[in-house]
């Protein structure tokens, strides 16, 4: 099992991996150990070797999975796959337009649930120009994992800025 925790994004225009990135560094920042990877690169099977997994995803067209993560989403649902021992948390990133239609991360929670993983928290879905949600997704992340200083660390570190902030450089 990692010891650490691993953050995913499944993306179509880069703009989940920042948030992915943005949480990576604060818990970096924090003490925790962290790594991230594009699910398009990262084996369903693989969620096996974790304890904790965190989840950035974005809806492609009218609530899809991105490309990206197509085959990532499949795999996931595999009733053979049994992963009771993992916790985990889904931030979705949607369009204005389509916040509340949500979709690849909502998919991403249903089969992480019916393979037996334990949400750490409801997902959350955010339009992706909003960062406020973000910052409540991860104050709720740090208090459930117990990592108090990483929000802290954030507010005084302007290195870990906010993911919308980099977005609009």
């Amino acid at each position: 099992m990692s010891a650490g925790i691993t953050v995913l994004y499944a993306t179509v225009s880069g703009k989940t991996k920042q948030f992915a990135q943005t949480v990576r560094e604060r818990l970096l920042h924090a003490g925790v150990e962290a790594e991230v990877h594009n699910v398009a690169r990262y084996s369903a099977a693989r969620l096996r070797q974790n304890d904790t997994v965190l989840i950035f995803a974005t809806n492609w067209g009218a609530g899809a999975p991105p490309p990206d993560a197509v085959e990532f989403c499949h795999s996931l649902e595999d009733p053979r796959l049994k992963l009771t021992h993992l916790k985990f948390a889904v931030f979705e990133l949607s369009s204005r337009l389509k916040v509340k239609v949500g979709g690849c991360g909502l998919r991403i929670d249903a089969a992480l649930r019916a393979r037996g993983a334990k949400a750490l928290l409801a997902v959350v879905t955010s339009d992706r120009r909003s960062y406020a949600p973000f910052e409540a997704w991860y104050a709720e992340i740090a208090r459930a994992l117990h990592v108090g200083a990483a929000r802290r660390a954030s507010a005084a570190n302007p290195e870990l800025e906010s993911p919308v902030a980099r977005l609009r450089k």
